[in-house]
């Protein structure tokens, strides 16, 4: 468990000294360091998370087929990455090490979007880099690119933004469901955004989503599947949401994606008490972890609030460091497959040291 620990340290140590923030000349020097740590902690770990046999089998699976039946078996680009890597003659650690790498470099690129990044990196640490990253290695890396769609964002229909989302699409079929969100937020064109992003988002669906689909939710929700901790998570996420609206001067801090972040809000809210009542947790954790991504905007963005207030900036900066602690410790005391990260195993040193 120390390595969980000493990442988290470095992070919230950057965080309390203010020594890396958008505008400081460390800057490009911490974005490269925490892009190779993570690299490194990520895409290098070994036998960890719940579904590691699982990705074992589809790499296993997906290397008797050719490159056209792979594609079309799954997620199309991370089936592809397993099929070139399978060929090349590596393993699964290698696919993961591709896709760690592909999620690091795009989280610090969207934490480095805020005032705060160290802060930012803080906030979604624990659900976002130990809990998914290391053990969802597909929707992880679907979920990085919808990071880079919220910092092309900017409250108008754009090629950037849903490009980015329909990279994420082709490693996880979930992000279909922040297509809508991102519609509905670009307010400046609404209409020509319904319109054509409405007709993008439908022939998206209809090409890529609606392959297996019928397979996903029967096994979200016609199984009874159910999501270990979904009600610990969504509480999480309807917490964050709640101190949005608290945040003072929200267009100041968040520009043109403030009323993104408010819509991604309100949908964290809605989905709490759904974690409660819904057939199965399942598929509300799944579409949760989407929103993570706002913790990341709500608490630099507090911190950002008090820049003219130092002591209060330095007690939000601790505050944030406790919470993201508490729900660390939480986590892999109670958490029933937490097992599965313990203890922390990395490539490097199992297969060549």
């Amino acid at each position: 468990m120390a390595a969980y620990w000493l990442i988290y340290f470095l992070i919230s140590i950057s965080a309390i000294s203010f020594l890396w923030t958008r505008d400081s000349i460390n800057s490009r020097l911490f974005s490269a360091f925490f892009i190779l740590i993570l690299t490194i902690f990520v895409g290098f770990r070994f036998e960890i998370g719940v579904d590691w046999k699982t990705y074992e089998i589809i790499f296993q699976d997906l290397n008797r087929l050719t490159l056209v039946d792979a594609i079309l078996i799954g997620d199309p680009a991370y089936s592809a990455i397993n099929w070139f890597v399978g060929e090349l003659g590596g393993a699964v650690w290698h696919v993961n090490l591709i896709c760690g790498a592909i999620f690091a470099i795009l989280l610090i690129r969207f934490c480095g979007h805020f005032k705060e990044p160290a802060t930012a990196l803080l906030a979604v640490f624990p659900l976002l880099v130990i809990i998914t990253a290391m053990g969802y290695t597909r929707q992880a890396v679907g979920i990085a690119f919808v990071l880079q769609a919220i910092v092309s964002f900017e409250g108008r229909l754009r090629w950037g933004w849903l490009g980015w989302l329909t990279a994420g699409l082709l490693f996880h079929k979930s992000v279909f469901i922040l297509f809508p969100l991102f519609i509905i937020s670009a307010s400046r064109e609404r209409v020509t955004s319904l319109v054509v992003g409405g007709g993008i988002a439908l022939i998206l669906l209809l090409n890529v989503v609606l392959q297996g689909l019928e397979e996903t939710l029967t096994l979200y929700v016609g199984s009874g599947l159910e999501s270990s901790g979904t009600l610990f998570r969504a509480a999480i996420g309807a917490f964050s949401a709640m101190c949005f609206f608290l945040i003072p001067a929200r267009y100041e801090i968040f520009g043109q994606r403030e009323i993104l972040w408010r819509n991604m809000s309100i949908f964290a809210l809605a989905l709490f008490p759904l974690a409660v009542a819904a057939p199965s947790a399942t598929i509300i954790d799944r579409t949760g972890v989407l929103l993570i991504p706002l913790q990341a905007a709500v608490f630099s963005g507090i911190v950002t609030s008090q820049h003219k207030r130092p002591a209060t900036q330095l007690a939000s900066v601790l505050a944030v460091v406790i919470i993201t602690g508490f729900v660390m410790w939480g986590w892999f005391e109670f958490a029933q497959f937490s097992s599965y990260w313990l203890p922390y195993r990395n490539v490097l040193t199992e297969k060549f040291l």
